[in-house]
């Protein structure tokens, strides 16, 4: 990154950097980017609630926004959330709200915005069944995007490969990844495709805050093998014989 700044062309180069440190750089320009409008979080918040969008108020709608800031990750997040939940939108934002209060005790020595990041986090993870909140508490382990069989090989080392039926890990990365709790990138092989997963980066500390993981992490040799990138991802899963997903599948 140094090397390629010292190379721009004279010193009327701007960059624009996203972050939610100061770099501390000569001329370093500060500016803080707001949340979205109350009208725009409560659309947002019904794009992520397809199921049940008849049942969405636009007045809780737009007060659950300006209660998270116009977070967009957090509003994402609580609009699957309440997808899948079976409680009333009003008792939703009630419940969330007095979680918003405690997260004052729980989260201490961060800042405001970050506290509010990571009880939204908290309290749509709390929706997730104990299976998925298990699978999501180990995924700190991956420090680069990941294939669903080397999850499985690290998540579930007891799975036969050659068995008929999957393991329970492939659905919860596909589960995960509808709540908006993973990301998914299709990398085309041949005529087919495989899925790289990844934990998006600001949820990193997060899960890795809450990991109440079997992997022990003083064991950085079993972590090796799933902190590589892309292209070493997709040598893996060949040489390991992982099937190519058929796009558009349900692959989990």
């Amino acid at each position: 990154m140094i090397e390629f700044i010292q190379q721009l062309p004279g010193e009327r180069t701007s960059l624009l950097c996203t972050s939610r440190h100061l770099l501390g750089w000569n001329g370093e320009q500060h500016l803080e980017l707001p949340g979205l409008a109350p009208d725009e979080g409560a659309e947002l918040f019904q794009q992520n609630a397809p199921n049940r969008i008849e049942e969405i108020e636009l007045s809780l709608a737009r007060q659950l926004s300006r209660q998270v800031d116009g977070h967009p990750l957090g509003l994402s997040l609580l609009g699957r959330a309440f997808n899948e939940s079976p409680i009333a939108l009003s008792a939703f934002l009630a419940d969330h709200e007095t979680y918003l209060l405690s997260a004052e005790n729980t989260y201490i020595g961060v800042d405001h915005r970050q506290r509010k990041m990571f009880a939204n986090f908290a309290y749509s993870v709390g929706f997730l069944s104990p299976e998925l909140h298990d699978t999501l508490s180990k995924l700190w382990v991956f420090h680069a995007p990941f294939l669903r069989d080397v999850a499985v090989t690290v998540l579930d080392p007891e799975h036969d490969a050659e068995a008929p039926e999957t393991s329970p890990v492939v659905n919860h990365l596909h589960a995960l990844w509808q709540r908006g709790l993973l990301t998914r990138e299709a990398i085309p092989v041949g005529d087919d495709s495989m899925y790289l997963y990844r934990l998006p980066p600001v949820m990193r500390p997060y899960v890795e805050s809450g990991a109440w993981s079997v992997l022990c992490r003083g064991d950085r040799a079993g972590v090796l093998s799933v902190a590589f990138g892309i292209d070493t991802a997709l040598a893996w899963g060949s040489a390991h014989g992982c099937r190519p997903d058929r796009a558009g599948a349900r692959d989990g």
